[in-house]
């Protein structure tokens, strides 16, 4: 604990068809995290995903730029496929799993669940 409040950490965050990623896994280490990579490599569409499942603010999250994959070889956007974006936290002794998953022509699914079993 950190004085008498409890930290949230990020402990995990997993991509699958959001923008230029098939699939991806991120682990996040305790203490500090840095991501760096060249242009075009995904470093602001991680942070954007991470954002999207850290925001309690709902209208924030419209203002997110679009985590559509596209694809890159003829700048169309896929349309047949789910995205899915998980995040696993901790807060104090607890972990929990947020998921977001978005089938075509379906409202998105957000899902916030203890991992824990202690709420």
């Amino acid at each position: 604990m950190h004085g008498s409040k409890l930290l949230m950490k990020v402990k995990h965050l997993k991509l699958e068809n959001v923008r230029g990623f098939n699939f991806a896994n991120f682990d996040f280490q305790p203490d500090f995290n840095l991501i760096i990579g060249e242009n075009g490599a995904g470093k602001s569409s991680s942070l954007d995903a991470l954002r999207l499942c850290l925001s309690s603010i709902v209208s924030r999250v419209g203002k997110v730029r679009s985590l559509v994959k596209v694809d890159l070889s003829s700048e169309s956007v896929i349309k047949d496929f789910s995205q899915k974006i998980e995040c696993q936290v901790q807060h104090g002794t607890v972990d929990y799993l947020f998921s977001y998953t978005k089938c075509p022509e379906r409202k998105a699914v957000r899902k916030f669940e203890s991992l824990t079993g202690v709420s």
